[in-house]
């Protein structure tokens, strides 16, 4: 069992994956300097490592990608393997599984376990999941996967979301950001508490929010008319 997920930890290891993946992808981008969490969501996303699965869906503008970083960056800070992948539409399932063992490896994930080059290149999608697997299986702590903009995925692609959903090991929890559902059954995992969406309403600013966004440099008559003439909503 190891400890940990420090980036780029496996450095000095050689690579089983192709060399043209894009490493900006597995990447979380850095928060910008006047992020400020809204209270409802700090409350339920920084718990993402107590479900199996948390899934953020709002329209565009409302932070999705930027609170899916900012926890990121948090868990790695605190030794959690978390893996990060922005996806494309033009991901398709061997280009997705690719980058998901990219994004593990980037994270620090003993990829050993998924052998050498060969075995990796030549295997289907479904036995390259299990390998994959089994790699995280054996790192015994708790690992973090972030997907963000899985609507942009084409519809075969999402369907190896929904198999990496079914299949996961009981050590990983997935984070995810869509503004629409793009074809996920979720159901299954709702029903058993295993999972929570975080909608749209949740993105909404509190006045205290709203007073540290401003460096509570506001009087309480400018604070009521800001709240007033936002609503809360960070894309206001």
């Amino acid at each position: 069992m190891s400890r940990g997920g420090v980036e780029g930890s496996n450095a000095a290891r050689p690579s089983i994956l192709p060399h043209w993946l894009l490493r900006a992808r597995v990447i979380p981008p850095p928060p910008p300097p006047d992020y400020v969490r809204p209270a409802p969501l700090l409350r339920r996303i920084d718990g993402v490592l107590e479900r199996r699965l948390t899934v953020l869906q709002s329209p565009g503008g409302f932070g999705k990608t930027t609170a899916l970083a900012d926890v990121s960056h948090g868990k790695r800070r605190k030794g959690v393997v978390a893996a990060w992948l922005s996806l494309d539409q033009d991901d398709n399932a061997d280009v997705f599984g690719h980058y998901l063992a990219r994004a593990f490896e980037h994270a620090g994930l003993n990829l050993a376990a998924i052998g050498n080059e060969d075995a990796w290149s030549s295997s289907p999608f479904k036995q390259r999941l299990g390998m994959l697997a089994r790699a995280i299986e054996l790192h015994g702590d708790s690992c973090l996967l972030v997907l963000d903009e899985v609507d942009l995925l084409p519809p075969g692609t999402v369907e190896s979301v929904g198999l990496l959903l079914k299949g996961s090991p009981r050590n990983l929890h997935i984070a995810m950001a869509f503004r629409s559902n793009p074809g996920l059954d979720l159901a299954p995992s709702l029903l058993d508490g295993s999972a929570i969406i975080l909608k749209a309403s949740q993105f909404r600013l509190s006045r205290p929010d709203i007073a540290r966004f401003f460096d509570e440099a506001l009087t309480r008559r400018q604070l009521v008319a800001v709240e007033e003439r936002t609503a809360g909503w960070p894309v206001a």
